[in-house]
């Protein structure tokens, strides 16, 4: 389980209760392998660039609104991403997908644990979901990563 190998270990560090930390530590996205049985929820595209055609400011400053349906009972922790290529105009078109579904490759997925208590899901809810993403200007490298859910019940 993700949540407790990352966050609920803070409630008890060799005897040390350091579970004011938790909340802190979901800011840090995570980036490892997710079992695909750990998916509560349908997968759907967020993001689709055309890297022929598409800006740098494309890549780095976006947002999307949408939503997913959950498959079975579970709780709703965090997010899952990952990437989909796909290589057509070439002699022999490639693909492949990062995600926890498909075969492993070196890519791993990005876990988002969502900030506050834990959502309890069920079959059939819906969950909306915005997520933006901005580069920041301070750090050519960092992203700042904002998701916000909420659950419908179904």
């Amino acid at each position: 389980d993700h949540k407790k190998k990352h966050y609920d270990f803070f409630d008890d560090v060799w005897g040390f209760d350091f579970s004011s930390v938790k909340e802190a530590a979901k800011a840090d996205p995570v980036v490892q392998e997710c079992d695909e049985t750990a998916l509560v929820t349908s997968s759907t595209c967020i993001l689709n660039l055309d890297l022929l055609r598409c800006s740098v400011a494309t890549c780095y400053e976006m947002s999307a609104k949408f939503k997913l349906r959950c498959r079975h009972e579970g709780s709703l922790d965090a997010m899952v991403c990952w990437f989909e290529i796909w290589f057509g105009a070439c002699h022999k078109p490639i693909s492949f997908s990062t995600g926890p579904e498909s075969t492993l490759t070196c890519w791993k997925q990005t876990l988002f644990f969502l900030q506050g208590t834990t959502r309890r899901v069920k079959a059939g809810d819906e969950v909306h979901c915005m997520m933006a993403i901005k580069k920041l200007v301070e750090d050519r490298r960092h992203l700042d990563i904002k998701i916000a859910c909420k659950v419908n019940t179904g």
